[in-house]
């Protein structure tokens, strides 16, 4: 079901659109700042890790010259009952031993926690999925799924110019032959932004990517305008001089 240009729906995407931008502008100051602060946590927690793989070596030292000379209690048919109370008390002693030594074993440093990251809010979070779906489907499109879809689009004009948008958008790296004769004329430049929007909308486009492409688009025309101007103004400045 297309989208009307300007309904409630349409405002409330655009609106949302709106409000995505400002919060990724906002989140990425914060989470640049975030990002610095955990780059010296975890600087400082390799320092830690080293500290801390020393300290294991030096515990498991210890452990281990105990653990040698501690004697195995052995039940064999050999061995007397006097035998065998020798080798407990031997044992005990190595117990209280290495009690003694894991008492005096050294503690593990703490490494410092890093700050999570600020995700955008849920409404936000389901837009972008959404999004993100439309713009696979219509990268999935074909020249001729394209093509089929643009015969809504009345005028030659206006066909010209959503086929430069569709090859600029989906097909500049996909085989696009069968879209050369839109894309090697004249585009009019008396096409409206409304009449855009209202044909993307019916191709298939989502209000908030209708919207940031005209706005791209206007962006782009002001820069080539600005940039003709600068070169005729260039020609007859050298036109008077000769």
């Amino acid at each position: 079901m297309t989208i009307e240009l300007y309904s409630e729906e349409y405002n409330q995407q655009v609106e949302i659109a709106r409000k995505s931008t400002e919060s990724r502008l906002k989140r990425k100051d914060i989470n640049k700042g975030i990002s610095a602060f955990n780059e010296s946590i975890r600087k400082r927690n390799d320092i830690v890790k080293a500290k801390n793989k020393a300290i294991q070596k030096e515990n498991l030292r210890r452990n281990v010259r105990t653990r040698e000379n501690r004697i195995p209690l052995r039940q064999r048919s050999g061995l007397t009952y006097r035998d065998n109370k020798r080798i407990r008390e031997i044992n005990k002693a190595v117990e209280r031993d290495n009690k003694k030594r894991n008492e005096g074993s050294l503690e593990l440093l703490i490494a410092e926690k890093t700050k999570p990251y600020v995700p955008p809010p849920k409404f936000i979070r389901e837009f972008i999925r959404k999004e993100k779906e439309v713009t696979d489907a219509l990268k999935a499109r074909s020249q001729t799924d394209w093509l089929e879809a643009m015969k809504v689009i009345r005028g030659n004009n206006l066909r010209r110019q959503i086929a430069c948008i569709i090859w600029w958008d989906f097909l500049s790296e996909k085989q696009s032959d069968k879209f050369d004769p839109y894309t090697y004329k004249t585009i009019s430049d008396k096409i409206t932004s409304d009449e855009i929007k209202r044909a993307l909308l019916a191709i298939g486009y989502t209000p908030a990517k209708a919207e940031n492409r005209v706005v791209s688009m206007n962006s782009s025309y002001r820069y080539i305008k600005k940039a003709d101007r600068i070169k005729n103004e260039q020609k007859k400045e050298t036109c008077h001089s000769t």
